[in-house]
């Protein structure tokens, strides 16, 4: 299935080196699932970055907290934004 992550954290940005990506993940992934893939592949320095305060996760346009509903499935088209409180746009 397909999720777009849309990246609006500048510090996260520069990590994953695009503003969007078209993540495939397995049927009932999860947030914890997506959380796994990505740090997987852009490594620890996204983790710190994912933990700070004021990083925010929508998931279809609502606030959750990817630590804490990390048990959440994901469907197929589903938008991921990564977000600052500090953010610019």
């Amino acid at each position: 299935m397909e999720v777009k992550l849309r990246l609006f954290d500048e510090e996260i940005r520069e990590i994953i080196g695009e503003k969007e990506v078209i993540l495939e993940l397995q049927e009932n992934s999860t947030i914890e699932d997506l959380l796994n893939f990505i740090v997987a592949r852009y490594g620890n320095r996204l983790l710190d970055a994912l933990r700070k305060p004021e990083v925010r996760i929508l998931l279809n346009g609502q606030g959750i907290e990817f630590f804490e509903d990390k048990d959440i499935k994901l469907n197929d088209g589903d938008r991921v934004a990564i977000i600052s409180l500090t953010s610019g746009g």
